[in-house]
Order: C-alpha cells, then structure tokens, then sequence
C-alpha cells in the first residue's frame, strides 16, 4: 500500500484498529528512511530513502547502493528482505500505475481509459489526463519527495483507469522516489 504522510491517511488506512493518532503534521521528506547496513567492508544502502546517497557519501565516502533491484532469490521469497520496502511490489496504490517510459502514451491518449498523471516538475501539454499531481513546479526534489505519497493517494482516489508516472532524476532523493514508482508499477 501507499505509505501514509498525515494522521488522516493513518486514519484512514488503519480506521477502528487503533485508539489514538498523534498529528504532527505533514512528514517533511515524505519518502521513508534511507536503511544502511554497516556491517559488510563497504557500507550498503539497502534502501533509498530522506538520507541521501550522497549525504552519506560525504561522511563515509564510496557506499555500494544494493536497494534499488531486488534480487532473484527475494523476487521468489525464498530468502527474507533484508530490509523493509524491498519486495519487488510495495508502496503500490490500487489504481494500476505505469512508468511513462515502459507505455506507449500516443496509443493510450486515444483510448476510452480515464488516464492520470505524476510529474516531477512539469508535463508535456500536449498530453491530457482526467487528474494530473505535478510534484514541484520548480524541479525541487525536496518538495516533489514531501508530496509524493499524497499525490499518488490523490490519484488513487480520483477512480482512474491508470496513473502513468514520470521518473525523477536520478540523484538525490531522486533515487528514493524512483525506487518508490519501480516497486508501485503494476507489471
């Protein structure tokens, strides 16, 4: 499922389950933690995350990024993750979502599917979508991360066919968002 950012998307993901919800507001990088793993010869980020890559890098020096694939032997769950949000499926909405590099959008354009739209920082107006989320208008990755989760529920609830999202840059906290959109794909 889509990971929750306020205490209404709690709410509404766990309801009656629970007896209190603290609200602290809206998360502020919106992307889970970076998970390291430190006990190898050369530090291992098994998940992308608000810490980025090179964050790390300028304290640790050269890290081995090993989070972005999951490998075979997890795909076919005979080994456990070594981390949370490595399944190869996670973070998914229920809307079916496609990587706008993997469709053929010319083709769905001109289908009756009610189509909706994630951009990083802007979208090709040529292009229509019954709902569009552009994440940052001025290309921060920053903003873009702390609205992505929200974004996608938003997608999720406006009863659409397909979202078809927009890679991030990959840099930064690019990479956790671009993690995040590989694992929600509908394959």
């Amino acid at each position: 499922q889509l990971s929750p950012t306020t205490a209404q998307h709690v709410a509404t993901t766990l309801g009656e389950r629970i007896d209190l919800i603290l609200d602290g507001g809206p998360c502020g990088v919106g992307v889970e933690s970076t998970v390291l793993q430190v006990t190898d010869v050369e530090p291992r980020i098994l998940r992308h995350g608000g810490v980025t890559q090179e964050q790390i890098e300028s304290v640790l020096g050269t890290v081995v990024a090993v989070g972005t694939v999951p490998s075979a032997e997890t795909q076919a769950g005979e080994t456990a993750t070594p981390s949370p949000g490595m399944l190869p499926q996670h973070y998914a909405p229920r809307t079916p979502l496609a990587l706008a590099e993997d469709v053929d959008l010319a083709q769905l354009q001109q289908s009756s599917k009610r189509l909706g739209a994630l951009s990083f920082s802007s979208l090709d107006t040529s292009l229509r979508f019954e709902a569009e989320e552009v994440l940052s208008a001025d290309g921060d990755l920053t903003v873009a991360s702390a609205e992505f989760f929200a974004a996608l529920r938003r997608l999720d609830a406006a009863g659409l066919d397909q979202i078809i999202a927009w890679p991030f840059p990959e840099e930064g906290l690019g990479r956790a968002l671009n993690d995040r959109l590989r694992r929600a794909r509908h394959e």
